[in-house]
């Protein structure tokens, strides 16, 4: 059972190609990921410090590039883990690109957890949904900005 972390529904003007051509690098600047590792074209290894209480929880992550059809969908899946195995994610983020006039695109942005520790259902949940809901809206700004 998937459960709604965040979606966005927005407005660029610009062709769906440039926004194509501009989503993977936007979409990555938002999450200040450290140690970055390329495994792949579609695939990458990272570590990301999640502030809980006072302190920044080290969560090792892979996103995964899932599937991808340019320049109208592309799916990722995500998986973090830290704390030892006691605080674990898995999630989808799914983009979709469709014209939405001339030279303008409309981009749909969704975020859903598939699986994740109860640690993080029972406390986290609204921290993540505050954290993907502000990303979602920088997203929205830099393409704006870039296109």
């Amino acid at each position: 059972m998937s459960i709604l972390i965040a979606e966005r529904k927005f407005v660029v003007e610009a062709t769906p190609q440039r926004i194509w051509d501009l989503l993977l690098r936007a979409t990555l600047r938002l999450m200040p990921f450290e140690k970055c590792y390329i495994e792949s074209d579609t695939e990458f290894n990272a570590v990301l410090k999640l502030g809980m209480a006072f302190i920044k929880v080290p969560m090792q992550v892979n996103i995964k590039i899932v599937d991808m059809t340019p320049p109208q969908t592309m799916i990722t899946a995500l998986k973090a883990k830290g704390m030892g195995g006691l605080a674990w994610i898995n999630q989808k983020s799914t983009f979709v690109l469709t014209q939405a006039g001339e030279n303008k695109t409309e981009v749909l942005c969704r975020l859903e957890a598939e699986e994740m520790a109860p640690l993080l259902r029972l406390f986290f949940i609204p921290r993540v949904k505050s954290f993907a809901g502000d990303a979602y809206k920088n997203l929205e700004e830099r393409l704006k900005q870039w296109a």
